[in-house]
């Protein structure tokens, strides 16, 4: 049920043009994964300050690219992309 309170709540989320812009980031155990390979170490070797610049990197680099997509459509969304939704506020 959608209450005034949750609306406005999305309404400070979303852009002028009802776009969502913010990148969710927790997928833990892939990114350890990733980050123990690149490095040649085990999982629980892994450091939270590599986890942490790794999940900067990729909100960076996500950002740029969803930046691209939904503010000028340069490039096009993939089917069911979260990228380009309107907010419905």
């Amino acid at each position: 049920m959608r209450t005034i309170g949750k609306n406005r709540g999305l309404g400070r989320l979303a852009d002028a043009e009802g776009h969502f812009r913010m990148v969710a980031l927790d997928q833990r155990p892939p990114l350890f994964d990733a980050i123990a390979k690149a490095k040649g170490i085990t999982r629980d070797q892994v450091e939270y300050s590599d986890v942490t610049a790794a999940k900067r990197l990729l909100v960076e680099t996500l950002h740029r690219i969803a930046v691209r997509c939904c503010s000028t459509r340069i490039l096009p969304c993939p089917p069911r992309s979260i990228c380009c939704r309107r907010a419905a506020v």
